[in-house]
């Protein structure tokens, strides 16, 4: 079905476009109400969707003319509230229906689905030879006789997945990306235990949280028919062991965090699924089964060394700057008349000041066009251009007295700046960029930002930035918008302008609106605006970060990923202990906003297998509890190693100091007073749990590069070989050193050496799953873990990331560049060993058996 879109308001265009498009219908937008009958006359359409005020053609207008000429499709006008509804349903105008704005996009799709239906509206049928597809019915047929396509219907029906305690969003989320399978989503571990006793679904995800020794047994029980391969589960676990795991496992096992393209890589080899290609390249999986063997032969092919890999193939990052700055200079190419053209307007504006003809509407004309030009000219590299325009635009302000000495100033501040954009802009990315600035694309489902900007320009920039971020990026061009948008596309962050010149209202007024949200929506402000009050307010209104314009777009992502990476919830796992089930109930409740993984006991003798089990990042105490007391079990948890640092909020209607004394005595972090006040909970919760993490980041994180450490990630790496040893599986170990990293540092200095351990560290990380061991160990060597993989599959991924590393230019800022590659060697437990330390030594033999070998080469064991 073919429908018409006639609206101006960008914002809305984008919603219905996106909405109408996951309907399948195909959509053609028209900006203004000529524009919308050229389309009429050029083309057939199903439905027409008219907004009532258009530029050239009102929408009523338009839509007498549509019935004048005989088309017959149904017209639904889109109204403002201030819109006189006699006048929009008038038998004269001839719309079928109306809309009011702010609509609900539901309603709006019903209304259209009504008038297709009533219109009887039929796509044209499509055909190829002697089969015919009816894209209404869905119907084919061939030789007249109608094809029943049930074998996907059959497997949709068959293959049911159960999801058992993973988040919703993520449960959401598998059926868009896996297309045929039905999925079914259950919490608890009784519904666990009834589906396991059930032969209607084909795989079971399991979280660790539902697997009790109940569960354990029945899945014990099992083992026989899932070795059978009549069905299969996927165990979701932590990284730290657990104790009431099956004493028998089949099945596959992931770690959290979860990477969800991965999960969904592994559901449709399992079943045995096609699975679409995804809207971002994914993590390289574990599961593939070939695998070229000049990837793992102790000396590779001469020829396959000597190939200049750089002249045949782009390195993503290369690729995509590029696509950057051609991006970024179509842009300029497309708005540089409109640039010139506010600076003519400034021209005249000087010549009228100076003649003594300036009157107050083209003085705030000026102000608003040197506002644009401020905000945007920075953008394509004209820096001084830009601080030319905001002189302008500070000079003209109603408040000050325009006099001759005035009137000089912005003669030669518009000459200045005509002089400036005679010059051709800097549309080339940056060392800065080049070397360090590379976007990480984010895990999961892509982030969404709505960016509340009027400047056309810098918005169309930021949203090409947000993209090559892999973030979804919306746009208001003004307040309205941005509240419809808000509404309809709800976004994970807010870019705010402050200032918008045709409006009496400013960004604030917006930011205190979604302040008063719970919980409170990330807003970070975007403004020429500098001084300290306007920095105190958006303090004060709960703003998350403050930037002033102009900036480079790259920078306002990186911050835009910083904010979010902070904001995410989704894996802080928090334990509640407290007799009382209905305390309980009502924090899940405080707290499900918040998207915390919460887990509850209401029996504090269950607090170390829930420790284990779990891992939570905060623990919540109970004071007064039967069996044991809150101050009780915060000294079992201070007494062990493991979990000494574990952050513990105490919980108590009793208010009598000695009590409070004894829980801080005892290693409590914090006491708070029953009744709870939800917002006090909420903000000593998060506030301890960024500090915790801060302190996380400083003591498990290589700073430099932002990998785990050498002791931390020797924990995880001793957890994975447990595992393997356990489960009789197979443990990857990989041990990489940069290649003549000592010369980069003595020919092009320390600040080099650093910006190739940063560009290694971010390849690193993107290449391998959230769930493998990546580290720094220290100067140029580089750690690798890889859970469930041969050494043949981890030696492949290695050497495609040595491909890309190849690849990559490092420039300096004399000009001078280079490249750099490293070596590896690739072990695996237990053919090359049955311990850590005896993984790492062969690792490193064979490591310096590349070295010997030419080095640039990765060799297995």
């Amino acid at each position: 079905m073919r429908i018409l879109l006639v609206e101006d308001n960008e914002a809305i265009v984008a919603v219905v476009t996106d909405f109408l498009a996951n309907q399948y219908y195909i959509l053609d937008v028209a900006h203004d109400g000529e524009a919308g009958w050229d389309l009429v006359e050029a083309f057939t359409y199903d439905l027409v969707l008219l907004d009532v005020t258009l530029p050239k053609l009102d929408g009523m207008t338009l839509c007498r003319r549509i019935r004048s000429h005989g088309y017959q499709m149904p017209v639904v006008l889109l109204t403002t509230p201030q819109t006189s509804t006699d006048k929009v349903i008038r038998p004269d105008v001839g719309a079928d229906d109306y809309v009011v704005k702010p609509f609900d996009l539901k309603e709006l799709g019903a209304r259209i689905r009504a008038l297709l239906h009533r219109g009887n509206s039929a796509a044209p049928v499509l055909k190829w030879a002697k089969l015919p597809l009816d894209p209404s019915t869905c119907e084919v047929t061939y030789n007249d006789r109608q094809l029943h396509l049930s074998p996907k219907e059959t497997q949709e029906k068959q293959t049911q997945i159960v999801t058992a305690g993973l988040p919703d969003e993520l449960t959401s989320w598998l059926p868009e990306r896996l297309g045929v399978v039905s999925i079914q989503s259950i919490h608890s571990s009784e519904e666990t235990l009834l589906c396991l006793e059930q032969s209607n679904w084909s795989l079971l995800i399991l979280d660790r949280s539902l697997i009790g020794a109940d569960v354990a047994a029945v899945l014990d029980q099992s083992y026989l028919k899932f070795k059978q391969g009549k069905q299969s589960v996927l165990y979701c676990l932590e990284k730290n062991l657990s104790s009431n795991l099956p004493n028998k496992i089949i099945g596959q096992i992931l770690f959290y965090p979860l990477d969800w393209e991965n999960l969904a890589a592994v559901i449709a080899e399992t079943l045995q699924l096609s699975l679409p290609p995804p809207s971002l390249t994914p993590n390289p999986t574990a599961n593939s089964s070939s695998l070229n063997p000049t990837y793992v032969k102790r000396s590779l092919a001469p020829e396959r060394q000597s190939k200049p890999a750089r002249e045949t193939e782009i390195s993503p990052q290369t690729s995509q700057i590029a696509h950057l700055q051609t991006a970024v200079g179509k842009i300029w190419e497309k708005y540089k008349d409109k640039f010139i053209s506010r600076v003519a307007l400034l021209e005249r504006t000087s010549k009228a000041l100076l003649a003594g003809t300036l009157n107050d509407e083209m003085r705030q004309q000026a102000v608003r066009e040197s506002h644009k030009l401020a905000g945007s000219l920075g953008i394509y590299g004209f820096e001084e251009a830009s601080h030319l325009a905001q002189q302008i635009e500070q000079l003209l302000q109603p408040q000050v007295h325009l006099g001759q000495a005035e009137a000089q100033h912005l003669s030669q501040f518009v000459v200045l700046l005509q002089q400036q954009l005679q010059q051709t802009p800097t549309t080339e990315a940056s060392d800065e960029l080049k070397v360090e600035s590379q976007p990480q694309i984010l895990a999961k489902n892509s982030p969404r930002l709505l960016i509340v900007e009027d400047d056309t320009e810098q918005a169309q920039l930021l949203v090409l930035e947000a993209a090559s971020w892999g973030m979804q990026a919306d746009w208001a061009c003004n307040l309205s918008a941005a509240r419809i948008s808000l509404t309809s596309k709800p976004p994970d962050l807010v870019l705010l302008d402050l200032s918008f010149p045709d409006t009496d209202e400013t960004g604030l007024t917006l930011l205190k609106q979604l302040s008063q949200q719970n919980p409170q929506l990330p807003v970070i402000v975007l403004t020429r605006c500098d001084t300290f009050i306007d920095r105190v307010e958006v303090a004060r209104l709960g703003g998350c970060g403050f930037l002033q314009k102009p900036i480079a777009p790259s920078k306002v992502m990186e911050i835009v990923s910083q904010m979010l990476h902070r904001e995410d919830t989704a894996n802080l796992k928090v334990m509640v202990v407290d007799d009382d089930r209905e305390m309980l109930l009502s924090l899940e409740t405080l707290l499900q906003p918040w998207r915390l993984r919460l887990t509850t006991l209401n029996n504090p003798l269950q607090l170390w297998d829930a420790l284990e089990a779990t891992a939570p990042d905060l623990v919540i105490l109970d004071v007064d509890m039967p069996d044991a007391s809150g101050i009780e079990l915060c000294k079992v948890i201070r007494n062990d190693p493991k979990w000494n640092s574990l952050p513990v909020l105490f919980i108590s209607a009793s208010t009598d100091p000695a009590t409070v004394q004894r829980a801080f005595d005892a290693g409590g972090d914090d006491y708070i007073n029953k009744p709870i006040k939800g917002p006090e909970l909420v903000k000593r919760i998060f506030n301890r749990l960024e500090r915790i993490r801060l302190l996380r980041s400083f003591a498990e994180t290589d700073l430099l590069t932002g990998l785990a450490n050498r002791h931390s990630s020797t924990q995880d790496l001793e957890r994975f070989l447990y595992m393997a040893k356990r489960y009789c599986s197979p443990f990857c170990f990989g041990f990489l050193d940069l290649d003549y990293f000592k010369q980069i540092n003595d020919r092009y200095g320390h600040a080099a050496g650093d910006r190739v351990l940063r560009r290694l560290g971010k390849l690193l990380l993107q290449s391998f799953r959230s769930a493998d061991v990546v580290a720094r160990w220290g100067g140029e060597e580089f750690a690798i873990g890889m859970y469930g993989v041969t050494k043949q599959v981890g030696a492949k991924r290695l050497y495609e990331i040595l491909q890309t590393l190849r690849q990559q230019e490092f420039v300096e800022p004399d000009g001078s560049k280079f490249h750099i590659t490293f070596s590896a060697g690739v072990v695996q437990y237990p053919e090359d060993g049955t311990d850590l330390q005896t993984l790492y030594q062969v690792a490193d033999r064979v490591l310096y058996q590349a070295k010997s070998s030419g080095r640039d080469r990765v060799f297995c064991a």
